[in-house]
């Protein structure tokens, strides 16, 4: 059945169509949503300090925090248990020797770039590594063993909230965000040339249960005001991120690996796709040498496999049937059958994508299946209301869908940039994504019941969600969406009991005028389309805002 979408072309999803649809794909490495007024910094202005007394610490991202720590056992070699120096290259971990951790996991990406490439051209796309000109440009895997890049700590991230999913077991985690960085040495008369790349790895570290965790959420809460940065640092590494309480749970990539400039795809200003992996190291003990293993993506089901066993789809039914209060929660992990090892994600637009809905994708292709999800019990549920709503939970709650709804540039966590690290007019000035700063507000309100022996609301939010109010357990009542933030138009208002309006004021930032939500990026295929809150009236639009027709 061919689709009518005004922003996206039917194909189909194998390795080499996915990859064929490279010069259709709506994306930009932009997630196309203003971000809240939030942590935007002035160059040399401090990031996330000063740190009052009592304050819980959710996360650390100050460009000299980060190297300090890196200077102290927290660089991406050490962190790996690779043993490396803190100042260690690409081309220094990839030749630090069989067995370590660092040249498997970057021969498996090396081993994806590949197959990327030969699934392009036979799709008959000319791919190029570096060029000034007007072409579709690749990751070069060869900055994975460059003496000139090295991947740079950005930011420590507290998920003590991880614990809902991770079992009896674990208080959480702890995560350890790097981004890929450059930098050309100073020649002659020309200075040194440094930036970063839409590169990331998150090392994962699960914290061990000790009682009810209540001491591990304390140990988050500043005893005493931090205002410099190696105070912060040192806090850190003695305290909540010391280095003996943390195991190695996965590493995880997010990498922007095509990039179509806007002159080859001009309707939608240009489009990138992003590769994401998980990966699992196991170490006997007291070995040095770790296997280094593809996991498979939480919650991300592999669409091929449905198209080679449709019955699989059926099966898939049954199983969320049996979880729905729990996908209903927003806490399930689905079992591993079902799920990819690793995905593509595509932007601009790409909450409209097809590409990034696998579960719209099967349950289109399969009725029987279709028809056990409308059966679902949606009257007793807390917030989903009809299937659509479980379909946009699903999907919103996999790897691709979540990167591609309220991101930025498909990140939701990118750092600040040190003044060593790019040049002044090259830096961002927001480090993290309107669903990361939304997130915050939420986790805040779980650490400070946990560490008040309270019981924190379990219930997650799409990642499309605004701000919401988190005083009692069950669904939040979500504040007003701003201009260019994501919401649902009226016309799905039955998909989830409880949702979101839009707000805007005018250019003075301080006059309310009118906003509505309207379906900017049309997809027949999809069960429910996103729209984007913009002025109702045109005279309120200004650079910046969608155009309206």
């Amino acid at each position: 059945m061919r689709h009518k979408t005004r922003y996206s072309r039917r194909v189909k999803f194998s390795l080499l169509s996915v990859f064929s649809m490279l010069m259709w794909a709506l994306t930009s490495p932009a997630s196309g949503a203003d971000l809240p007024p939030q942590r935007v910094y002035p160059v040399g202005k401090t990031a996330d300090l000063p740190i009052a007394e009592g304050q819980a610490v959710l996360d650390a991202h100050h460009p000299e925090v980060m190297k300090i720590l890196e200077s102290s056992g927290y660089s991406f070699g050490s962190l790996i248990g690779d043993g490396a120096a803190s100042s260690a290259t690409n081309q220094q971990l990839r030749k630090i020797g069989a067995g370590k951790v660092y040249p498997q996991v970057a021969a498996t990406l090396e081993a994806d770039l590949k197959d990327l490439r030969g699934a392009v051209k036979q799709a008959g796309i000319p791919l190029v590594f570096e060029s000034e000109g007007n072409v579709v440009r690749t990751f070069n895997p060869g900055w994975l063993s460059s003496p000139y890049a090295r991947f740079s700590l950005v930011g420590v991230v507290n998920r003590l909230d991880r614990r809902d999913f991770n079992g009896a077991g674990s208080c959480g985690e702890i995560r350890f965000l790097y981004r890929l960085a450059y930098r050309f040495p100073a020649k002659g008369l020309q200075p040194a040339l440094a930036s970063r790349l839409p590169f990331s790895i998150n090392l994962v570290f699960e914290l061990p249960r000790s009682a009810d965790c209540v001491a591990a959420a304390r140990a988050w809460v500043a005893p005493r005001p931090m205002f410099a940065p190696g105070e912060f640092a040192s806090w850190l590494a003695e305290g909540p991120a010391r280095r003996s309480t943390l195991r190695l749970k996965q590493i995880e990539i997010n990498a922007q690996v095509i990039r179509s400039p806007a002159g080859i795809e001009k309707e939608f200003g240009g489009q990138a796709v992003y590769l994401m992996r998980v990966f699992g190291v196991t170490r006997a003990v007291g070995e040095a040498l770790a296997i280094v293993k593809p996991l498979k993506l939480e919650n991300t089901i592999e669409p091929r496999l449905f198209r080679i066993n449709p019955a699989l789809a059926v099966e898939l039914a049954n199983e969320l049937t049996s979880r729905v209060r729990e996908i209903d929660l927003g806490v399930y992990q689905l079992p591993e059958r079902f799920l990819a090892e690793r995905a593509f994600s595509f932007t601009t637009f790409g909450s409209a994508r097809l590409a990034n809905r696998p579960f719209a994708q099967v349950f289109a292709a399969n009725a029987v299946a279709k028809e056990r999800l409308k059966a679902l019990p949606y009257g007793t549920l807390k917030y989903l209301g009809n299937t659509s709503g479980l379909l946009e939970r699903l999907d919103n709650s996999s790897c691709v869908g979540c990167h591609q709804a309220n991101s930025t540039a498909g990140f939701h966590f990118l750092g600040f940039d040190s003044d060593d690290a790019t040049h002044p007019l090259n830096r961002a000035h927001q480090g993290s994504s309107p669903h990361y700063y939304a997130e915050v507000v939420r986790r805040q309100a779980y650490l400070k019941r946990l560490v008040e022996r309270e019981a924190p609301s379990k219930f997650r939010p799409l990642s499309s969600a605004p701000v919401a109010m988190w005083a009692t357990e069950g669904v939040p009542k979500f504040k007003p969406a701003q201009i260019m933030m994501p919401c649902f138009p009226a016309a799905h208002a039955g998909a989830f009991k409880s949702g979101w309006s839009c707000s805007a004021t005018a250019a003075d930032g301080v006059t309310p005028v009118a906003a509505e939500c309207r379906v900017i990026a049309k997809n027949s295929a999809l069960p429910l389309e996103m729209g984007q809150c913009v002025m109702r009236e045109e005279k309120h639009v200004f650079s910046g805002h969608a155009c309206l027709d």
